[in-house]
């Protein structure tokens, strides 16, 4: 530590300057587990950056749609990976952003910043449980999810069983998202050989990709900017969990390799679905299976949108346990009820889970419940 003088060189003793270190930054890696390697954070960057909706939003704009991909990827997502990169290798610590922000802005803004990337948490949660009740619901039974309170309580009961499901031992958990993210690649995998099998096959392409004003950026196209921009942003989502991951080599080795991977899922699925059913998909929330089911059939649809809901649950779950972090960040570190820093057996913030699924559920009976239909 360093003391000040006055102007007359007497020691101010009341002014010292204090370490900015956080007590989570020590607190943490005594208590917490070290155990995720390169593939668990890629497989986790993954899910929690993937917007499953890119393709058919992207649809709308015809070829200009892959220019924008390219554009947006080079012009805002590779220079999010490069600072995050540079902030996770400077402070890798638990709470991500939020303990960034204390470094470099001090600690209130540090707290502002962690509430405004936690709360969209819990929408995001909400909405993506939703989305796997409306893909679900076709493959169970139809009538049974037809009004919105239905769809309400069904996706309250998604976000409980992935509530459920985060207090159990993180290991297991990790191991259950690597397992869906393979299923969702192989999602991908099929749409991607359904576009090859539409052109062999002699059918045209939906789209003209000849006509090279198309794929120019426009006034009339420039929304699709800021669309895809969405699609890409989280990069920094996965390093809220940096002080469990078994060595600091897996900060760069997680971007690099899962921002390589989201680009090619985003050109693949975009790609096939401007090939076999054109700009009209950009109105369809299922334009990825529809794109499977008329090449390949009802059977290998049914499998597509299985792995599609695969994602949605991995992404619930990665979105509970990342940003249930940040409560338990800050409670380590004084600024919420120190209750949600407890820790069941297997070392889970599991008042910090709890209170986050809560919320989701308050959210959705709110959305669903309260507007009249």
């Amino acid at each position: 530590m360093m003391k000040l003088s006055d102007k007359r060189g007497q020691p101010l003793t009341s002014l010292v300057l204090k370490p900015v270190y956080l007590h989570s930054e020590v607190f943490i890696p005594q208590k917490m587990p070290q155990i995720l390697n390169s593939w668990d954070m890629t497989t986790t960057f993954v899910v929690s950056t993937y917007l499953a909706s890119c393709a058919s939003t992207a649809a709308a704009g015809g070829p200009a749609a892959i220019t924008y991909l390219v554009l947006v990827g080079l012009t805002f997502f590779v220079p999010c990976l490069i600072a995050t990169a540079q902030l996770g290798q400077m402070y890798p610590h638990e709470g991500g952003l939020y303990n960034w922000a204390h470094h470099a802005i001090g600690g209130y803004w540090s707290f502002f910043a962690g509430f405004c990337a936690w709360f969209p948490g819990v929408l995001i949660s909400s909405s993506l449980a939703n989305l796997l009740v409306i893909y679900a619901a076709p493959l169970i039974y139809p009538p049974l999810l037809a009004q919105p309170w239905q769809q309400g309580i069904a996706t309250c009961l998604v976000l409980v069983t992935t509530g459920i499901l985060t207090l159990c031992s993180f290991r297991w958990v990790q191991n259950l998202i690597n397992l869906l993210v393979i299923m969702m690649l192989l999602g991908t995998l099929l749409i991607s050989i359904a576009c090859i099998l539409w052109l062999i096959r002699g059918h045209h392409s939906a789209t003209i990709f000849t006509n090279w004003t198309d794929w120019r950026p426009r006034p009339d196209n420039i929304v699709m900017f800021g669309l895809l921009a969405f699609a890409y942003l989280g990069t920094e989502g996965p390093l809220n969990l940096a002080g469990e991951i078994t060595r600091r080599s897996v900060i760069k080795r997680h971007l690099t390799w899962g921002g390589m991977l989201l680009g090619l899922i985003y050109i693949c699925n975009t790609l096939a679905v401007l090939i076999v059913l054109g700009p009209r998909a950009a109105s369809d929330p299922f334009a990825l299976v529809n794109t499977v089911a008329i090449v390949l059939g009802k059977s290998f649809a049914i499998i597509t949108a299985t792995c599609l809901m695969a994602s949605f649950l991995a992404t619930i779950l990665v979105y509970n346990y990342l940003y249930a972090r940040l409560l338990f960040v800050a409670s380590v570190d004084n600024r919420l009820p120190h209750s949600l820093s407890k820790l069941n057996k297997w070392r889970v913030p599991i008042n910090a889970a709890l209170v986050q699924t809560i919320l989701a559920c308050i959210v959705t009976l709110l959305l669903f419940n309260l507007p009249p239909f």
